[in-house]
């Protein structure tokens, strides 16, 4: 079942008045980590060579055909043409198959979700990302660190498969906030908080980032940009619905979630309904209907010379407009096996058309901003029971929108790929296939630059240098719906 609150968070203009227990958020998250399973299917690992496999060259979208790619513990130690020769070691017969670099999600909530999950929510997600070569994700919030840290006891002891990523912990907001949960949503009155709460965060987590919400008053939304700029800390959020878009494209915040800036940047009237400091929600939904591509055009070059990111999540937004076109909505999909949840009641029909004209707006105004130069991360919010989105499964999906918005399929594929590698800093290391970097790899069946749903057709997933061959990767799901069916 979900809750009103929920819609809260993408409706960011209705104010919640639903107080819930912070138990209700079991968030564990993680910095940096690299996460070591033993699971009841152990992945092979030590020297590997994947023997004649073609190697997806995801900068240039070409195809490198015929290759030995050789891993010696975490890590890629030699590329060449394939030879048949003996290799002292496990070799993966790579033949017709194509290796793409390790996947990643990045918009998580994979540890933010009810106190009851606690002892096995982190456990599924981790077993139905690394099935579907999700290698990494950003956890984008909401988690205390007493989780985070019961999370790292877990790695240290080797609990869950390896797997990749970078978190943050309490969101700031404006007050009253958007989601009234003090324990991991900070409310925002003046600049003053604002400056504590970083430091705080900082001083008391070891969170890679700190989050922005919605309804930040632009003087504190600008105190946060000025400290996080002077101490050089990541911010990245929703962009802040009272404050200009040009002074957020140079406000120094690395990402902006969910698509809902690419509404008033079509609009000539934007910034001057905020001149009162408040945009009300009849104000944001007058600009669903304007189209004015050189207020676009602007904005996105501002982005673009200020390195700033659009994480789009096409899937919860599908999701939510799929949702809100009936009060109760039976799921029909084959994955509803892998979740806890089987049906869902959420708003009434009415609230249909502003969800399905936000997820189509979003969507087409992708390919314009990308265009323009506007880096693109590929990322889901899976987390919180959200509708339609199933961890790991709905990055694929999410490759297809992104396929259909306008992006060939190599862009699509560098969403997920090279694109996170470079958010994060981690090219030396990450995001590509070649020599020295860490062996986080996906063996597909079937070519993806020629078919961007081909990411789904896995034949085996490499993540820290462990691998997990096709059959380890059924039982991995089939761990998951046994559980779920207990």
């Amino acid at each position: 079942m979900i809750y009103l609150a929920f819609f809260t968070k993408y409706f960011f203009f209705v104010k919640n008045d639903l107080t819930l227990d912070m138990n209700a958020l079991s968030s564990i998250l993680v910095g940096f980590t690299v996460i070591i399973i033993v699971s009841c299917q152990t992945p092979r690992e030590g020297n590997l060579k994947i023997e004649n496999v073609n190697v997806v060259n995801v900068r240039q979208g070409r195809i490198i055909e015929s290759q030995d790619v050789v891993i010696q513990g975490n890590k890629i130690t030699s590329i060449s043409e394939y030879q048949n020769t003996v290799f002292g070691g496990d070799v993966i017969d790579g033949t017709g198959k194509y290796l793409i670099p390790g996947l990643w999600d990045m918009h998580t909530h994979i540890f933010s979700t009810n106190i009851d999950s606690l002892s096995y929510r982190m456990n599924l997600s981790n077993k139905l990302m690394i099935a579907n070569g999700v290698t990494g994700f950003r956890e984008m919030g909401y988690t205390i660190e007493e989780a985070a840290e019961t999370f790292r006891e877990k790695v240290r002891n080797r609990d869950y498969l390896p797997q990749r990523f970078i978190y943050t912990t309490q969101a700031l907001d404006g007050d009253p906030p958007v989601w009234n949960w003090p324990d991991v949503v900070k409310a925002i009155q003046n600049p003053q908080q604002a400056t504590a709460a970083i430091d705080s965060i900082m001083s008391h987590t070891k969170a890679d980032f700190i989050k922005v919400y919605s309804v930040l008053s632009p003087e504190s939304y600008m105190t946060i940009s000025a400290y996080c700029q002077k101490n050089d800390i990541d911010f990245a959020g929703h962009f802040p619905v009272n404050t200009p878009l040009s002074a957020i494209a140079q406000s120094g915040i690395k990402s902006l979630e969910h698509g809902f800036e690419l509404i008033p940047a079509y609009s000539s009237r934007a910034d001057s309904l905020v001149e009162d400091g408040e945009l009300s929600g009849s104000e944001y939904r007058t600009m669903f209907g304007d189209n004015h591509e050189e207020s676009a055009n602007d904005f996105f070059e501002l982005l673009r010379e200020n390195q700033v990111w659009i994480t789009p999540t096409l899937t919860i937004n599908q999701g939510l407009a799929l949702f809100s076109s009936s009060d109760t909505l039976e799921i029909e999909d084959e994955r509803k096996k892998y979740v806890d949840w089987k049906e869902w009641q959420g708003p009434p029909p009415e609230a249909h058309s502003y969800y399905d004209e936000v997820f189509n707006l979003v969507k087409k105004r992708i390919k314009p901003a990308h265009s323009a130069g506007v880096g693109i991360l590929a990322g889901t919010d899976i987390g919180f029971s959200n509708p339609f989105v199933y961890d790991g499964f709905s990055l694929h999906e999410e490759l297809k929108m992104l396929v259909e918005a306008g992006l060939t399929p190599t862009e699509a594929l560098k969403t997920a790929t090279l694109n996170p590698a470079i958010y994060i800093n981690a090219t030396d290391s990450l995001g590509t296939v070649e020599e020295n970097k860490l062996a986080d790899l996906v063996i597909l069946n079937q070519n993806p630059i020629e078919d961007i749903s081909h990411t789904r057709n896995i034949y085996g997933v490499l993540s820290n240098g462990n691998y997990f061959d096709s059959v380890t990767l059924s039982n991995l799901l089939a761990e998951v719906e046994e559980f779920y069916n207990n």
